[in-house]
C-alpha cells in the first residue's frame, strides 16, 4: 500500500547487533537480522567514521541499501560505549525517504491506527483538528510551565487556549512533551488531528527514535535508558485509533501568530508569581 510522498509501503526490519572484538583498523560487529539465522559481519572505526563490510550476502546488500540510517546510529554511538560485548537492538526502515523525512517543511504522519504503526509523509490529509503547543523552562528554578492552542480548522475563528505551571520539571524537552500530550488530550475525540511544535525533540522522538527505543527496551544506541519513558509511553495510548501529524514550526517566528500566543501564554505562567 504507496503512501502519498514515498515511494511505496514503509517496513520496519529489526536487527540486532554485537561487537566481537577490536583490530588496529576498527572495531568488529556481527549484524543479524532477527527472528532467521542470516548474519554479516563489519568492521567500523568509530574515531575516522570508517565502515568496511566484510562479507557478501543479502544482509550486507540490505544495509548497503539502507547505509544512510545504519551509518547514522554508529556515528550517534558515543566512542566510549564501543567495547567487545555491547550488544543493541535497532531497526531499519524500508522504503524511507530520508531527504523528505528531514525536511521541517513536510507533514510528517504517525498513524496508530494498527498493530503495526506506519509513519510516512503526506501533505493531503486533512486533519479535523489543529493544534499548537509549545513549553517554557527555567534551569535556574526547575520550574516550568505549557502552553496549547486547539483550532477547529486553519480558517475557523473559534478556538482555546489551556495552559499549565509545572511547579517541578527536569529539563525543556519535559515541558514539550506534555505541552504536546496536552494538546492529544483535549483532542481525544478526533481521529485525525495535526500537532505543530518548534520541538525536534518532540517532533522526531514519536516520529523516528520511539521505534529504536521500543525494540530495545527503551535503550539509547549508547547503552543508556532514554528519557521520559513514561510520557513516550502516554504518547503511544494517546494516539492509538488515530492519525497525528506532525509540522516543525520555527519557534517565535511571525509566520506562525499561535505558536507565538502559546510562547506568551507558557512564559507569563512560568514568571507569575504566587
Amino acid at each position: 500500500m504507496a503512501r502519498n510522498g514515498t515511494s511505496g509501503d514503509i517496513k520496519l526490519h529489526s536487527l540486532f547487533l554485537e561487537i566481537t572484538g577490536k583490530t588496529p583498523y576498527g572495531y568488529e560487529i556481527l549484524v543479524r537480522k532477527k527472528h532467521t539465522s542470516v548474519t554479516t559481519s563489519i568492521l567500523f572505526d568509530p574515531t575516522r567514521k570508517v565502515l568496511i563490510f566484510n562479507e557478501e550476502n543479502s544482509l550486507t546488500n540490505f544495509l548497503r541499501l539502507h547505509e544512510y540510517q545504519f551509518r547514522k546510529i554508529l556515528h550517534n554511538k558515543r566512542i566510549e560505549t564501543f567495547y567487545p560485548g555491547f550488544q543493541l537492538h535497532f531497526v531499519i526502515w524500508e522504503n524511507k525517504n530520508m531527504l523528505d523525512f528531514n525536511n521541517n517543511r513536510k507533514v510528517i504522519t504517525f498513524d496508530n491506527r494498527e498493530n503495526d504503526i506506519r509513519c510516512y509523509i503526506d501533505d493531503e490529509l486533512v486533519p479535523e483538528q489543529l493544534i499548537y503547543a509549545d513549553g517554557a523552562f527555567s534551569e535556574k528554578s526547575g520550574q516550568g510551565a505549557y502552553a496549547v492552542l486547539v483550532k477547529a480548522k486553519a480558517d475557523s475563528g473559534e478556538a482555546r487556549l489551556f495552559g499549565q505551571k509545572i511547579e517541578k520539571a527536569t529539563d525543556s524537552n519535559q515541558v514539550e512533551l506534555l505541552a504536546a500530550l496536552k494538546g492529544l488530550e483535549l483532542t481525544a475525540a478526533h481521529k485525525v488531528v495535526r500537532l505543530h511544535t518548534d520541538s525536534r525533540y518532540v517532533k522526531k522522538g514519536i516520529t523516528e527514535w520511539i521505534f529504536y527505543w521500543q525494540v530495545n527496551d527503551w535503550t539509547t544506541a549508547n547503552g543508556t535508558q532514554a528519557k521520559h519513558i513514561d510520557l513516550w509511553k502516554r504518547f503511544l495510548d494517546q494516539t492509538k485509533g488515530r492519525i497525528v501529524q506532525f509540522v516543525w514550526i520555527k519557534g517565535h517566528s511571525d509566520r506562525n501568530p499561535e505558536n507565538k500566543l502559546c510562547d506568551y501564554y507558557a512564559k507569563s505562567l512560568l514568571n507569575a508569581k504566587r
